[in-house]
């Protein structure tokens, strides 16, 4: 059975102290992020995908130098505090908007693609996740993508349960579990309070897991890969450190849809809803 607790953390959304916003999204390594904007722009070449919503952005690790290379892009994040960060770097030529994923308020059809990077997608329960991905369908155009950025559920079967993590300086301690298909992490500070920690839940995915959970909303898989890396774009085997495997699927009009396939477009209104013109 279940752990009660476990089903009401898993509907709301990760929470990211401000010890963690410090200790992981500050001096990034910028070769890691080129690597990134890269396999995007091949991915995702112009002018055909020029519209891209950058789905819970962060501090616009990847919109700004998509952007430089003649995207327009809209970051969407819920954390002001990462939108107020990409204000001081690309002052006005993103478009930013403070959103939760689950509610996008965006046009139907307005995007060329969609991003959603650094494992941002899966923290919901098993339907929100999905319910996500429909929405994200909803904005993509008929042939639009979404690239999505994920932890690999095989790969992480086999890590410890525990390890110690090193950044900036600092000693943390990550403890990790797996309940079936979801993964929850525990970490711990060593310079700060002990009470002070962070816990995470994601739901994993497999290959064939999303490309049936594709199949059922109408949208197909073109192409899965491990660290943004080409050469491994079938055999979906992560190499070297815990990377996230990326994932990309193509819309496909008229069918209700998730990951970069395309979602059923609503017939309803879409007033009050940003668009890219």
């Amino acid at each position: 059975m279940s752990d009660p607790q476990s089903a009401q953390r898993s509907s709301d959304p990760n929470s990211y102290s401000d010890h963690w916003f410090t200790t992981f999204l500050t001096d990034l390594d910028p070769q890691q992020t080129a690597r990134d904007v890269e396999f995007l722009q091949r991915r995702l070449p112009l002018p055909s995908f020029r519209r891209v919503l950058d789905l819970c952005c962060g501090t616009g690790r990847h919109a700004n130098p998509l952007t430089e290379g003649g995207y327009s892009v809209v970051a969407l994040d819920r954390l002001f505090r990462a939108l107020d960060v990409m204000a001081n770097t690309v002052a006005g030529r993103v478009q930013r908007v403070q959103a939760d994923m689950r509610a996008l308020p965006i046009r139907d059809a307005s995007l060329d693609a969609a991003i959603c990077m650094w494992q941002s997608f899966g923290q919901f329960a098993p339907a929100v996740n999905r319910a996500v991905l429909v929405d994200v369908h909803r904005v993509l155009r008929p042939g639009g993508r979404f690239i999505l950025d994920v932890y690999d559920r095989s790969f992480h079967e086999r890590l410890p349960r525990r390890r110690v993590l090193e950044r900036r300086g600092q000693r943390i301690v990550e403890e990790r579990r797996l309940e079936g298909a979801r993964l929850f992490v525990r970490l711990t500070y060593d310079a700060v309070d002990a009470s002070t920690t962070d816990e995470f839940e994601w739901e994993l995915y497999t290959r064939e897991s999303l490309t049936s959970l594709g199949a059922t909303v109408g949208l197909t898989l073109l192409a899965a890969c491990a660290d943004f890396d080409d050469r491994h774009a079938l055999g979906l085997r992560l190499v070297g450190r815990v990377v996230a495997r990326v994932v990309g699927l193509r819309a496909a009009g008229g069918l209700h849809g998730r990951v970069r396939p395309q979602l059923r477009r609503s017939r309803g209104r879409t007033g009050g809803r940003l668009g890219l013109g």
